[in-house]
């Protein structure tokens, strides 16, 4: 639950640090990402974008343990991270 929560304060202070401020969608997709396909597309799907092998490595390292969350809070998850997406006026 630790690691959930520590994920929703880093895509809160990146979509809300203004007022103004608008998430890409990148990053909505790479959060629902994050919480919801399996590790091996994940993999595929860092390799867009270009970071060093222990980056990727590292973030396959952290999902591990978020995919150890039941689907069910992931959804719940998710959804909490739909509506700060949302407050932020994206």
């Amino acid at each position: 639950m630790r690691l959930s929560l520590c994920l929703l304060m880093v895509i809160l202070a990146i979509c809300c640090y203004e007022n103004d401020a608008a998430a890409c969608p990148e990053l909505t997709l790479a959060s629902s990402n994050y919480l919801l396909i399996p590790e091996e597309l994940f993999r595929l799907y860092l390799l867009k974008f270009g970071a060093p092998a222990e980056a990727s490595e590292a973030m396959v390292e952290a999902k591990k343990c978020t995919d150890q969350i039941s689907l069910k809070h992931r959804l719940l998850i998710k959804g909490v991270v739909a509506e700060i997406i949302k407050a932020c006026g994206v």
